[in-house]
């Protein structure tokens, strides 16, 4: 199977999970099997990140321990891969041996941090989307060889998708935590995509808006609205909404 027929079914996989942390786990996964790596860690370029900025796949033993507290908020400024995507908020996937070769340099403490933690100086970096912050989130991909330019130039090409899918994800999770969560009473069966773009309907985006957030087409979110119309028996975006908070499919403001 080549790249594009993997992550078309993989796309469709995550857009189709109704738990935000499962396609959470499958794109992380996804990615670790594309990028030949043992480990993905999601985190937020910027000059200072906390613990709970990061997130690692699969989860380690070491990860509730001092030193990868020590790693994350004290190691990742020096870490030359992290401080130059942080310098300079670059866009463009990036290994660690590229940015040595640019004379970034990895710090003894650091070299010794990651060997601690089992990390080797094989690294890649998929940025994402900058967020409403200014920072940039990123994957950031560990494996045993070396990454070739060749990998960058995949990883290229498939690096809108992924931000889509991280971005779908993010606000999937968003749009439960907002809900209710309780079952809907007349069996409204909202798919994750639809429940997603409810969620922004609600908040008030336009069709523009939301296609920009999900890297789609405004056609398509057209579509999705019409068919959430259909399913709450809603004629415009406010009965939609409304319909949504009589079935517990989003919080009325009073709650």
């Amino acid at each position: 199977m080549d790249d594009v027929q993997r992550w078309l079914v993989l796309s469709a996989d995550v857009l189709g999970e109704p738990d935000p942390q499962v396609a959470e786990v499958m794109l992380a996964e996804g990615l670790c099997s594309w990028g030949h790596a043992y480990l993905t860690v999601r985190t937020v370029t910027k000059p200072v990140v906390h613990l709970d900025e990061v997130a690692l796949y699969p989860p380690t033993p070491w990860e509730d321990t001092g030193a990868w507290e020590s790693a994350v908020e004290t190691g990742a400024q020096a870490h030359p891969l992290y401080a130059y995507n942080a310098t300079t908020r670059t866009s463009a996937p990036t290994t660690m041996a590229q940015v040595l070769d640019q004379g970034w340099h990895l710090p003894e403490a650091v070299s010794a941090l990651m060997e601690e933690l089992g990390f080797t100086e094989h690294q890649m970096t998929i940025p994402l989307a900058a967020n409403p912050h200014g920072a940039r989130d990123a994957y950031a991909l560990v494996s045993e060889d070396p990454y070739l330019d060749e990998d960058v130039e995949r990883a290229a090409t498939l690096q809108s998708l992924v931000a889509g899918l991280d971005a779908h994800v993010r606000m999937l999770r968003a749009a439960r935590a907002r809900g209710d969560g309780a079952p809907d009473p007349l069996g409204v069966p909202l798919t994750p995509r639809e429940r997603v773009v409810l969620d922004l309907v609600a908040q008030g985006h336009t069709v523009e808006g939301i296609a920009t957030r999900l890297a789609i087409s405004p056609r398509t979110v057209h579509k999705h609205q019409e068919h959430l119309y259909r399913k709450l028996g809603a004629v415009d975006r406010l009965s939609a909404v409304l319909s949504a908070q009589r079935r517990g499919l989003l919080r009325s403001p009073d709650r």
